[in-house]
């Protein structure tokens, strides 16, 4: 159900990537009211700039089957932004996100969808 996707040029170890996908998980799982066992979170280094620069960064992309929504999003950005901004050193302001809202029938698992 809950997904994030983060993608950042910040050096990543085993560790701290184990540590991140864990915080994000009991995050989403506690902002959107959604079972832990279904959230699912992946951290990647890549190469990216923003504003021009190849300064520390980061792409979050949120994706649900309902529950995001204008006041839930201001709150998942907020928690999620200072928690990659503790754990990574970036800076809030060189982090964007995405918000996804999904059909069950578009959000597939275990062979068939959710709906």
């Amino acid at each position: 159900m809950p997904s994030a996707l983060i993608t950042t040029n910040a050096v990543l170890t085993n560790e701290l990537s184990t540590t991140i996908c864990k915080e994000i998980s009991s995050l989403l799982a506690q902002q959107l009211n959604k079972p832990e066992k279904y959230v699912m979170v992946s951290i990647q280094h890549i190469f990216l700039t923003m504003g021009g620069t190849l300064d520390t960064a980061a792409f979050m992309d949120i994706r649900s089957i309902g529950g995001l929504t204008e006041t839930a999003n201001i709150l998942i950005s907020k928690d999620l932004c200072a928690s990659l901004a503790k754990q990574l050193e970036i800076a809030p302001t060189r982090i964007y996100l995405t918000f996804s809202n999904f059909n069950a029938t578009h959000f597939g698992w275990n062979g068939t969808t959710f709906a």
